[in-house]
């Protein structure tokens, strides 16, 4: 049983690496994806705290490493990797519930989301912006001012926006 565990865990591993591989040599850079069949298998192989942590562990390991993403119903949509492994680690800890070590693994996993979405927010507030330069040296200034509007939406707190939207408005004499 316990070398049928290891050697699923292994062929998993070996998948996301050919996957990985084959995207760098490609020179692609396309995200990971596992199926919600495996994923499914692994959480199935949940039945004790430590093959739990060893499951959760190693799923980790490799989101660190690759990055990837799991298949939802929807194929379409894709779920990010670390809510899945969050859930790994709490699956974990029904087994032991005082376990201190889920419970800092999952508020790791809990401050890096958070961290991948402000970055993620402040990679499309850049592009926002830069749109709406271009927008503006093109000559579409109600495309610009929507532009400028949204980044306005997104950070509210950074000046560069209000004041460029300002300037648009006097320079080109438009009222609110």
């Amino acid at each position: 049983m316990n070398n049928r565990f290891i050697k699923v865990l292994f062929s998993l591993f070996s998948i996301l690496y050919v996957q990985y591989t084959t995207a760098q040599n490609d020179g692609n850079v396309k995200p990971k994806i596992i199926r919600q069949t495996e994923y499914i298998s692994l959480e199935n192989r949940m039945t004790t705290f430590k093959k739990s942590i060893y499951i959760a562990d190693s799923m980790y390991v490799t989101y660190l490493d690759t990055h990837f993403y799991l298949e939802t119903s929807d194929p379409k949509i894709l779920s990010d990797g670390l809510i899945w492994i969050k859930k790994l680690y709490t699956m974990a800890q029904t087994f032991r519930p005082k376990s201190k070590y889920c419970k800092e693994l999952i508020a790791r996993i809990d401050e890096q989301c958070k961290q991948e979405l402000a970055e993620e927010e402040e990679r499309q507030y850049r592009k926002i912006l830069e749109a709406a330069e271009k927008k503006l040296a093109e000559g579409n200034i109600d495309k610009a001012i929507e532009l400028l509007k949204r980044a306005i939406a997104i950070k509210p707190t950074d000046d560069y926006p209000k004041k460029r939207l300002d300037e648009i408005r006097v320079l080109y004499g438009i009222k609110e």
